[in-house]
C-alpha cells in the first residue's frame, strides 16, 4: 500500500473512532430529556448491543490493534445505557432483565478472555452480519409503525453512517475484504433509511 493509502487509511480510522467517542449520546439525551420512546425498539437496542458485543469480544481474543475495534470499546456502554433507560422508560426493567444481562455480561467476557471456545466466537462473529442488520430493520420498522420520529436522535443515525463511509474506505484501502464490504454496505442503506424515516415522521405526533 503506498503512502497516501497508509495516511488516508489512518486517516478514516481515527475518523471513525472519533465520532463514536459521543455517537449515542444524541440519542441518550433526547430519551433523557424527552421521556418519550415512540418510534424507539427494544430488539434494535438489543441487537445492535449483541453485535458490538461480538465484534468486541472477537477482537479482543484475537489480540488485534486497538485501533482496530476501539470504536466497539466506547460504543458498547453506551449502548448499554440506552437499553437499560428504554426498558425502564416502558417499565420492562426488573430483576429478570438484570440477571439475563449479567448473564450475557459474563458470557462475554469468558468468550473475550475463556475459558469458552474459540470456536464459538467463531461461530457468533459468522452470524454477526445478520444480528446488525436485523437490529437496524428493527429500529426502522418501529419508526415507520409509530409513525413518529420524535424519539430517534437523527445525528446518531447520521453519525453512524459517516462512520460506515469511513470503514468503507479503510476496507478498500487495506484488504478488499467483499465481506466487509457488503457488511458496511448494507449498514449504509440501512442507517440512511432509518435517517429519512425519523425525518418523514419527525413532526408526526406519537400514538
Amino acid at each position: 500500500m503506498s503512502l497516501w493509502a497508509v495516511r488516508l487509511a489512518l486517516l478514516c480510522d481515527w475518523l471513525t473512532i472519533g465520532p463514536s467517542v459521543a455517537l449515542k449520546l444524541p440519542q441518550l439525551l433526547s430519551l433523557l430529556r424527552d421521556g418519550s420512546t415512540a418510534g424507539l425498539s427494544v430488539s434494535s437496542a438489543v441487537l445492535e448491543l449483541a453485535s458490538c458485543s461480538i465484534q468486541l469480544c472477537y477482537h479482543l481474543r484475537h489480540g488485534y490493534i486497538l485501533t482496530s475495534y476501539l470504536e466497539h470499546l466506547l460504543l458498547a456502554p453506551q449502548l448499554l445505557a440506552i437499553l437499560l433507560l428504554l426498558l425502564a422508560r416502558r417499565g420492562l426493567l426488573g430483576a429478570p432483565q438484570l440477571l439475563l444481562l449479567a448473564g450475557a455480561a459474563l458470557t462475554a467476557l469468558a468468550l473475550a478472555a475463556g475459558p469458552l471456545p474459540i470456536g464459538l466466537l467463531t461461530l457468533l462473529l459468522q452470524l454477526d452480519l445478520p444480528i446488525a442488520w436485523s437490529g437496524k430493520v428493527a429500529q426502522l420498522g418501529a419508526v415507520v409503525r409509530a409513525r413518529s420520529g420524535r424519539a430517534v436522535s437523527r445525528l446518531t443515525w447520521l453519525l453512524a453512517a459517516l462512520t460506515c463511509v469511513t470503514r468503507l474506505l479503510t476496507t478498500l484501502l487495506r484488504t478488499g475484504d467483499r465481506l466487509l464490504l457488503i457488511s458496511f454496505t448494507g449498514s449504509l442503506l440501512l442507517n440512511l433509511a432509518v435517517l429519512v424515516a425519523a425525518t418523514v415522521f419527525r413532526r408526526r405526533p406519537a400514538d
